[in-house]
């Protein structure tokens, strides 16, 4: 099965923070299943390979200090970067 997987804050356990979605998404690529996910990065874009895992980074600038009217700018921008050119 073909998975999309899409987490704003994706984050690996070396990078520490919330990784919930990392042990789910690299359940689901153990198991057999092609999982793609998009996530934000501030500083930079690309493609990362955690084993079976295929993850894009959209680079988004974004910090928990930004106004309510610059992250909601911020999510919108994740959102129209992360849907379009992407495929498995």
């Amino acid at each position: 099965m073909r998975i999309f997987y899409i987490h704003q804050y994706f984050k690996t356990p070396q990078e520490g923070g919330a990784v919930r979605s990392w042990h789910l998404t690299n359940a689901l690529a153990a198991d057999g299943h092609e999982v793609l996910v998009i996530t934000s990065h501030n500083k930079e874009s690309g493609v990362r390979y955690f084993g079976n895992l295929k993850v894009h980074y959209v680079k988004v600038a974004y910090d928990n200090t930004f106004s309510f009217g610059k992250r909601i700018k911020a999510f919108l921008s994740f959102f129209l970067q992360g849907h379009k050119n992407y495929h498995f």
